[in-house]
């Protein structure tokens, strides 16, 4: 049996029928990034690689010996959606690849090294809410993984949900408050960030595109006319 982007628990009943075993193909270089989404929470923590596992499948969720693993590099300006294409493209070689070992008649693969395994729950609403306590390159990787066709990641405005479609790292550091709409750098509208910003230490998110409420999306340099006010978690 080979499971691909299975949604419902296998049993062992099932799993423990073939001669060979179930494999199970999973989207991350596991032990990392076992259970939900690995592609957007890999790139929000800034991992420089990627890939695609095929492992035999046992009692624990993607915990199996590994049969055969691929990576591919991450891109400075990657976005999700980038790295679902480009890890589509390792799961046919994988798969076969390590189904092609197996009918060889090898038995004996790599056991994962569970000191250095993560786990990660499915992605929800909560988890694209934008934290200006985050430092700027984190909150701009944030971005880049909640790409479309994922939902985008979203802040508020003098009330109203306002999501981000762009931004970078500021070129500048910029102290203050987080969540402070401050300065016009580029083609960009910087946001205070990082909670430690006090400090002046740390570059501020650049935001370059926004979307608003009425789903109107327009350039930030456009949605915000003036300088000062908060982006905030909340719509108080």
């Amino acid at each position: 049996i080979v499971a691909n982007n299975w949604r419902t628990w296998i049993p062992p009943r099932i799993f423990g029928l073939p001669r060979h075993g179930t494999l199970n193909v999973h989207d991350s270089l596991l032990p990392k990034y076992a259970g939900f989404s690995p592609l957007i929470w890999a790139l929000i923590n800034g991992e420089s690689e990627v890939g695609v596992t095929a492992h035999l499948m046992d009692d624990e969720l993607d915990a199996g010996d590994i049969v055969r693993q691929e990576s591919v590099p991450v891109g400075p300006a990657d976005t999700a959606t980038d790295l679902f294409h480009k890890t589509v493209d390792l799961i046919a070689p994988v798969t076969i690849g390590a189904l092609g070992l197996i009918a060889a008649g090898q038995t004996e693969f790599t056991k994962q090294d569970r000191s250095r395994a993560t786990f990660f729950h499915k992605r929800s609403a909560e988890d694209i809410r934008i934290d200006w306590a985050w430092p700027a390159e984190d909150l701009e990787r944030l971005v880049r993984a909640q790409s479309e066709p994922y939902p985008s990641a979203f802040t508020f405005h003098k009330g109203r949900r306002l999501e981000v479609l762009a931004a970078v790292v500021s070129e500048g550091r910029y102290g203050g408050t987080p969540g402070r709409i401050f300065y016009r750098e580029g083609d960009g509208v910087v946001v205070v960030a990082g909670a430690d910003a006090r400090t002046g230490r740390n570059r501020g998110l650049a935001i370059t595109r926004v979307r608003t409420e009425d789903g109107r999306e327009l350039p930030a340099t456009e949605y915000f006319t003036s300088m000062g006010g908060y982006l905030t978690t909340g719509r108080a």
